[in-house]
């Protein structure tokens, strides 16, 4: 039977106003199959967070209200992997059937969703079988090296594509089987990508060269923040809006080659396919 997971986490400044974009992802038109909403915070600080203690009134009504939809989650501070990781090594502990019926989305906690947000997500991936997405940026290359990231394409002219990178503000959907295990490497995580979840989540996708679907054609296409205006700290403008994400695209690039053989040049330039796994699209 196939289920939904969405998975988010929030930080100290952010704790008092992520119960809207729970409230906006359980109002979802979406009866197609089960779904449960998870909410994995830490006690701990680490970059911009301070640790969440104390939850808010409103999230504990939610987790009376929406028993066995909505769930609140203390887990180690891993940065932006304690959103992910948590739910794919829960996934990972799931009986075969439930396993093999499971999907991931990630949503940000700044962001509110429209009511066919998931649906939107769900149709595609029934559709295309690949990751799937809302906004993304495409690789461009220098040569056989990753241009800058400033420089990589906001407009998805191929798609899918195997040179997609999809951004998570919006969200983005993945089967289990879009993943190499060694993505469950919190420790390689934090040290080669610390600050840029999403790049070590492409990493792990494009070995098994699985291509990647924007539903929106351009990255300016975005759903409202829950604040207007400044929506307060977050790692791109604090670290990556300065070229952290190259130093990150660096980093992975070395990994992938020592762990897989290849790095992102020649793993979008022959991508590719291991038998045993979904139906793969991959389209260079």
């Amino acid at each position: 039977m196939e289920k939904i997971f969405v998975c988010l986490t929030t930080i100290s400044s952010r704790l008092a106003s992520v119960h809207k974009v729970v409230e906006s992802i359980l109002s979802a038109k979406f009866d197609l199959i089960d779904y449960e909403v998870r909410l994995y915070i830490s006690n701990y600080p680490y970059l911009l967070d301070k640790g969440c203690g104390e939850i808010t009134d409103q999230l504990k009504n939610l987790v009376r209200k929406e028993r066995g939809r909505f769930s609140i989650h203390y887990v180690d501070n891993s940065g932006p992997y304690r959103k992910i990781l948590p739910i794919i090594n829960h996934v990972y502990s799931l009986p075969p059937a439930d396993f093999l019926g499971s999907l991931i989305v990630t949503a940000d906690d700044d962001t509110l969703y429209p009511k066919d947000w998931l649906d939107g997500l769900y149709r595609c991936f029934k559709e295309r079988k690949c990751v799937i997405g809302y906004r993304a940026r495409s690789i461009v290359f220098d040569g056989n090296s990753p241009d800058k990231y400033r420089k990589w394409d906001k407009v998805i002219r191929v798609n899918p594509s195997i040179r997609n990178v999809l951004t998570g503000k919006d969200g983005v959907l993945y089967s289990p089987f879009h993943f190499h295990p060694k993505v469950r490497d919190v420790v390689s995580a934090v040290k080669y990508a610390p600050k840029a979840d999403d790049l070590w989540l492409k990493a792990h996708t494009l070995v098994f060269g699985v291509g990647c679907f924007a539903i929106n054609d351009a990255l300016s296409d975005a759903f409202p923040s829950v604040e207007a205006g400044d929506p307060g700290p977050s790692l791109y403008e604090s670290f990556n809006k300065r070229g952290g994400n190259d130093e990150s695209v660096s980093r992975l690039n070395n990994y992938l080659v020592s762990n897989f053989g290849a790095g992102f040049f020649e793993l979008c330039k022959n991508p590719r396919q291991y038998p045993g796994y979904m139906p793969i699209v991959s389209v260079t």
